[in-house]
């Protein structure tokens, strides 16, 4: 008996040996599905993946341990409470089995983060690797590139249009200032400069800024030479008061001779081209000349007065005879011009020898005999000095905001230039930051750190370098004759 039971044992070990051969082989023959795991998210999101395992034989005891996964020089580390695993699942068999996985984002730092999870079943276990990829969200890396583009655009137009318009505005405001703090002495220096001023304005509201710096320092030109040689233009300019007071004298004041009106408009039109003069020199030998012309005014009508009242004292037929000559002297003298000299030294010799004939008829009252060189000094003149006119600055209409907002939608030409290019602007800028975005954000999936946004920033800063080359080939071709163009120009109608 006892024979047979070692005999049976015998027989029994080779089987046991297979059955826990069998067992071993089923459990090296567990598929684990995916065998790694790489993942692409944004911070503050959270990926979900499931690992499935599958045996020929009943899986017990599965387990997932997440480690900590940390960046290429591990100075940074997503931890492994960033990945939770769920409890096994089976689908109605034990020998296939999901593990739901979750990646918590919401505090991980962008960069790119290896590591392994350990994976536990039965009396085995297998490590799956993780490759996680992480990278900040779109918005600020998107308000970053605008803002790049942005300020490169504004840099630009700055220093294209803006630059040079707050420079003319500075120089008009400056050199404005000047002229108001002096403008009652300088009188046609003031009034020329601030018209300058008001022109050059006018040619910056165009943008016409090269043809408004000229003006300016037109007018810079003229205030310098009043600047320069100030004491000697008010010494003249109080000879030319003296002079216009002359004239506003009674007895000139209502004439209406030829002679007295142009010599008021010669006073004011010398005052009025004193800024283009050299000196104060040149402007006192006007006045001068003007001087001379009253004074020579002056002797004609005495000496014709004085031959009015002698011929006054004649009697019959000497007095109806004279009366006529001296009308008819009169009647030159009104229509008589001093600049005209020889008609004046005419009418002068006419009067003289006139006074001479009247003194040889009989009868004359000697109490009206003159001599024959009479002559008025203009220190004699006398007269209040006459106001300078005002300047009115002009009126910017383009600071009303109601109206550059209704002009912005009125399409007329300007305003339809001035939506080609905002839109040319929109398109241009628009296609530069999808692509700057697209290359350094959308490509790559590590996007975060502070190399990254200053590339972003730097992408968009120099989008402008080809916007701008981009319009001025535009403008080139605009510009281009259309003979030039492909199709030729005698084709279009």
């Amino acid at each position: 008996m006892r024979l047979n039971h070692q005999l049976s044992a015998l027989l029994l070990l080779p089987t046991v040996g297979l059955l826990l051969q069998s067992s071993a082989l089923a459990q090296s023959n567990v598929t684990v599905a995916p065998s790694s795991i790489t993942i692409t998210a944004t911070r503050g999101s959270v990926e979900a993946r499931t690992i499935a395992l599958r045996s020929p034989a009943a899986i017990v005891n599965s387990q997932i341990t997440p480690l900590d996964l940390a960046n290429a020089d591990g100075s940074k580390v997503l931890t492994a409470a960033s990945v939770q695993a769920g409890n096994p699942l089976t689908q109605g068999d034990s020998r296939f089995v999901t593990i739901p996985i979750q990646f918590n984002l919401q505090s991980a730092p962008s960069g790119e983060f290896t590591g392994d999870l350990l994976l536990t079943y039965q009396d085995s276990e297998q490590v799956i690797p993780i490759v996680v990829r992480v990278k900040d969200s779109w918005q600020i890396p998107l308000l970053l590139l605008l803002a790049g583009v942005w300020l490169s655009v504004a840099v630009s137009t700055y220093s294209s249009t803006g630059k040079r318009r707050d420079e003319i505005t500075v120089s008009l405001e400056n050199l404005r200032t000047q002229i108001d703090l002096d403008r009652a002495q300088s009188r046609a220096f003031g009034d020329r400069a601030s018209e300058g001023l008001d022109y050059a304005q006018l040619l910056q509201t165009s943008n016409q800024m090269d043809a408004a710096q000229s003006a300016i320092e037109a007018a810079q030109t003229v205030w310098s030479r009043w600047v320069q040689q100030k004491t000697g233009w008010l010494a003249q300019f109080r000879y030319y008061d003296t002079l216009k007071r002359r004239l506003a004298e009674p007895d000139l004041q209502n004439s209406q001779a030829v002679a007295i009106r142009s010599i008021d408009r010669a006073l004011e039109d010398a005052q009025q081209g004193a800024p283009d003069l050299a000196n104060p020199r040149e402007f006192g030998q006007q006045l001068d000349a003007i001087a001379q012309q009253i004074n020579g005014f002056l002797q004609l009508r005495f000496r014709l007065e004085t031959l009015k009242t002698m011929t006054a004292q004649l009697a019959g037929e000497p007095f109806y005879a004279w009366e006529e000559k001296t009308d008819n002297l009169e009647q030159q003298l009104q229509a008589l011009s001093m600049v005209n000299q020889d008609g004046a030294q005419a009418l002068a010799t006419a009067i003289d020898q006139s006074l001479e004939a009247v003194r040889t008829l009989p009868q004359p009252n000697p109490t009206f005999a003159i001599a024959k060189s009479a002559s008025i000094s203009p220190t004699e003149l006398n007269l209040v000095p006459s106001a300078a006119p005002t300047v009115r600055p002009l009126t910017d209409r383009s600071s009303n905001p109601l109206l550059r907002t209704l002009s912005l939608f009125y399409l007329d030409a300007t305003g339809r230039l001035r939506w080609f290019y905002i839109l040319s602007y929109l398109i241009v800028m628009g296609v530069l930051a999808g692509t700057g975005f697209n290359q350094l954000y959308l490509a790559k999936p590590t996007f975060g750190t502070w190399a990254d946004y200053i590339a972003l920033l730097g992408w968009g800063f120099g989008a402008e370098a080809t916007r701008s080359a981009a319009v001025k080939a535009l403008r080139k071709t605009d510009e281009a004759p259309l003979s030039h163009l492909p199709w030729g120009g005698s084709s279009i109608r």
